[in-house]
């Protein structure tokens, strides 16, 4: 009887080990979470400031040079006109980042709901291509696209574009001047795979695996000295996921990339 009594405690003292190793583990994986959210999060703010500052004095700088010129008796238009386009693209670039910012922060926060409504694909994606049109243009880079007409979709529109003109928008940055992008949209069974070529300078395999796997990312120009936080790649990876899809990248060395991905028609919740 007694042994019994003995080899009942024993047991119950080896489930009980077991599930205190099991809560050390997962107490162990939830602070490596926190860490790499927080590191994440400060490497986040740490760009932004600095990218935030570099705009403001971009501006300030443009704008002295403008009142240099009007006050000067040499002026031309020639130099007003272009300091005046600096100074859009300029501002079109902080409004982009303050933008990201606000929807990774809201994302982050829950604070964005999906709002799935039903819409036509290649309306959404064209329009996207529209507010791009213009930086596609200075630098001489066609647009074109090969999507299937009429998919209609049941998911958050808002959503699908916004990774749309973030992904396009990385790629005309990235795209040397007189290149080509294509935004190519199949349907298969009850999915669709939504994927955006360039011929641009091309990513390396080691920068992949980091943005997919670890979500590195840094402040990169562009082929024309174009600002960027790496943000809006960021932003387009969590809202795939939440769309049902993943994001798959291939890339050749000064020959191009291709972002991918594939998501449901139909996601309601």
């Amino acid at each position: 009887m007694f042994r019994y009594l003995l080899r009942g405690k024993k047991s119950k003292i080896k489930v009980l080990i077991g599930k205190n190793n099991l809560l050390k583990k997962e107490n162990e994986e939830l602070k490596n979470e926190i860490y790499a959210l927080k590191h994440r999060k400060e490497k986040i703010f740490s760009i932004i400031s600095h990218d935030l500052m570099g705009q403001i004095a971009t501006y300030n700088n443009l704008v002295e040079y403008l009142l240099i010129k009007l006050y000067s008796e040499d002026v031309e238009k020639k130099y007003i006109e272009r300091t005046l386009l600096q100074l859009k693209e300029s501002s079109k670039t902080t409004y982009n980042l303050l933008e990201n910012l606000l929807y990774w922060a809201k994302s982050h926060l829950n604070q964005i709901e999906f709002n799935p409504n039903e819409f036509e694909l290649r309306e959404a994606i064209t329009s996207q291509m529209k507010i791009l049109k213009l930086n596609a243009e200075n630098k001489n880079i066609s647009l074109n696209t090969s999507i299937d007409k009429k998919i209609y979709m049941i998911t958050d529109e808002n959503m699908l574009k916004t990774i749309i003109r973030n992904l396009l928008s990385n790629a005309i940055k990235f795209t040397e001047n007189n290149g080509k992008i294509e935004v190519l949209a199949e349907k298969k069974d009850n999915c669709v795979t939504i994927t955006i070529k360039d011929s641009g300078v091309g990513i390396s395999e080691e920068k992949i695996n980091k943005i997919l796997n670890n979500f590195k990312f840094s402040s990169t120009s562009g082929t024309n000295g174009e600002d960027g936080t790496g943000l809006g790649l960021i932003l387009c990876i969590d809202f795939i996921k939440r769309l049902g899809g993943d994001l798959k990248i291939s890339s050749i060395i000064n020959i191009g990339s291709s972002f991918s991905f594939t998501i449901p028609i139909t996601k309601k919740t």
